[in-house]
C-alpha cells in the first residue's frame, strides 16, 4: 500500500527476538573499550581529580577498536559513563560525588571538508553533543520494516546543524531507534537500539542478521556493522569494519570526522558551589593515512 502507516495487521516484536536481549555477551564488550572506571579518591583530593587527566589528548587512540579475531574496526558512536555517590544520610544538595562520561560521534563530510569542520569547532571551543547525536526514530517506523518500506525516511546530508561552517554539509550515519512499551504489550520495557541510517545501509548494501538488528552484513559475507548496548545502564557502542569503511569513504568521496566529548566531575559533599567540572573535546580526522587531532578543554 502507498499508505505508509496503514497495515492490514499491526506489527509486533516477538519476545524471543534476539534484539531484545538486554545484556549482550561479554565477547562483544570490546566494542566499548576502553571502559570508564572511577578510581578511589580521598575527600582531600576530590576536587583536583577531574583535571589530573585529559581524555581528549588520547582520544585519537580510541577511534580504532579490535575484535578478538584480530579484525580492525572504527567507532561510529559510543557513550560510556561511571559515577559514584555519597550515602543518602546527611544534608546535601544532591548525592553525586564523582562522575565521568564520554561520547564519540562520527560524522561524514564531503572530501576536503574534514579539517575545515575540525578547525571550525576548535575555533568555537565547543562541540554541542546534541547537534551531532544519532538521528532519532521514535514510535514511527516499525523495526521489522527496516529498510524495505517507505516508513523509513532518511536524508543523507543536512546544512542545519548549529555552529558548523558554511558550505559543509554533514551526514550522520547512525540512527537511534525507540519503540516504546505502550505500543506493544509483548514489550514491557520497549525496544531501544542503534541502527545504520537507511541511506548508509543501502549504500553499503547491508542487511540485518537473522532479525538481530545489532548485527549487519552485506548480502554475502561476514558482519561489518555491530552494535553493543549493556543492560540497564545503556552503555553503548557502534562500530564498522575499518577496511569496509575506508572503501566506502573513497567510493563516496567522503571524509569522516570523529567528535569526542567528555566530562570529569566532582562535588565536595554534593555541593554545586564546591565542584570541579572540566569538559574535554576533540575533533579527529585522517589526512591520507595520518591521523590528525585537535583537542581543547574548558570549565563548565
Amino acid at each position: 500500500s502507498h499508505h505508509d502507516f496503514r497495515r492490514n495487521l499491526e506489527p509486533t516484536v516477538l519476545p524471543n527476538n534476539p534484539c531484545l536481549v538486554r545484556d549482550q555477551s561479554n565477547e562483544d564488550a570490546w566494542i566499548i573499550e576502553p571502559k570508564i572506571e572511577l578510581p578511589e579518591v580521598a575527600d582531600e583530593g576530590l576536587l583536583e581529580w577531574p583535571k589530573q587527566y585529559d581524555p581528549s589528548a588520547s582520544a585519537v587512540n580510541m577511534v580504532q577498536r579490535h575484535s578478538p579475531d584480530g579484525r580492525e574496526w572504527v567507532v561510529l558512536y559510543d557513550h560510556l559513563h561511571d559515577r559514584n555517590e555519597y550515602d543518602e544520610n546527611g544534608p546535601r544538595g544532591h548525592n553525586l560525588r564523582m562522575e565521568e562520561f564520554r561520547f564519540f560521534q562520527c560524522v561524514l563530510v564531503p572530501r576536503g571538508k574534514a579539517e575545515v569542520l575540525a578547525r571550525h569547532l576548535q575555533d568555537q571551543q565547543e562541540i554541542d553533543v546534541w547537534s551531532f547525536k544519532p538521528t532519532e526514530y521514535a514510535d514511527g517506523p516499525y523495526i521489522g520494516e527496516a529498510f524495505w518500506r517507505d516508513t523509513w525516511e532518511s536524508t543523507k546530508f543536512t546544512d542545519d546543524i548549529w555552529k558548523t561552517p558554511d558550505d559543509c554539509p554533514i551526514a550522520i550515519p547512525v540512527a537511534s531507534y525507540q519503540w516504546e512499551s505502550h505500543l506493544d504489550k509483548t514489550l514491557p520495557d520497549g525496544l531501544s537500539t542503534y541502527l545504520p541510517q537507511r541511506w548508509f545501509a543501502e549504500e553499503l548494501g547491508l542487511v540485518n542478521r537473522s532479525e538481530d538488528y545489532r548485527s549487519w552484513m552485506p548480502k554475502s559475507g561476514k558482519e561489518v556493522f555491530k552494535v553493543f548496548r549493556s543492560g540497564e545502564d545503556h552503555q553503548s557502542g557502534v562500530v564498522i569494519d575499518a577496511d569496509v569503511f575506508d572503501e566506502y569513504l573513497a567510493e563516496q568521496e567522503l571524509e569522516a570526522v570523529w567528535l569526542f566529548i567528555a566530562e570529569r566531575s566532582a562535588w565536595s559533599n554534593g555541593d554545586n558551589e564546591r565542584a570541579s567540572r572540566p569538559r574535554f573535546e576533540a575533533a579527529i580526522w585522517r589526512d591520507g593515512k595520518e591521523w590528525k587531532s585537535l583537542n581543547w578543554a574548558r570549565d563548565t
